[in-house]
């Protein structure tokens, strides 16, 4: 069975609190910070919008087994879920659920959820943001909408 990653299981606190970002945005790893970014889309998510860090704002605050900042490849969502609490007092819920259940709570709107994807199911389709990269990504969905990093800020 299939099963994915979900984050931020907060109330929705009014309109636009999701604030779109791309994982582009000049850092250092910036190529790799696609679940920093989701992550600072749940943190302005909890927060009703006040809050929005970047990825690299997130990544900033991710830390290693050991307590040293993680310098190395993507991160792993419990690191992202301890980086929001440090970083900005945010508590996300990090949790594995079935695709099925995931797929009953994305079209909420009091929903954020962080997914785990093969971005191969979307290489050559229309939503391919990233030519030639298959790998594991993060997205978002809430209310109906897919918040991809690559493609989104």
């Amino acid at each position: 069975m299939r099963r994915d990653r979900l984050e931020a299981p907060g109330e929705r606190r009014g309109d636009d609190v999701i604030v779109p970002l791309s994982q582009f945005d000049c850092g250092e790893f910036s190529h790799l910070n696609c679940g920093t970014t989701v992550t600072g889309m749940c943190i302005a998510f909890e927060t009703g919008g006040v809050r929005h860090p970047s990825g690299s704002d997130v990544r900033a605050q991710v830390r290693n087994d050991d307590g040293e900042p993680d310098t190395s490849g993507g991160t792993r969502p419990s690191q992202n879920v301890a980086a929001a609490k440090r970083g900005w007092g945010v508590t996300l819920d990090a949790r594995e659920v079935s695709f099925e259940e995931a797929a009953k709570l994305w079209n909420r709107a009091d929903r954020a959820l962080s997914l785990s994807m093969s971005y191969s199911v979307v290489a050559g389709t229309e939503f391919d943001a990233c030519p030639g990269f298959t790998g594991l990504h993060q997205i978002l969905v809430s209310d109906g909408k897919v918040y991809d990093p690559l493609a989104d800020g």
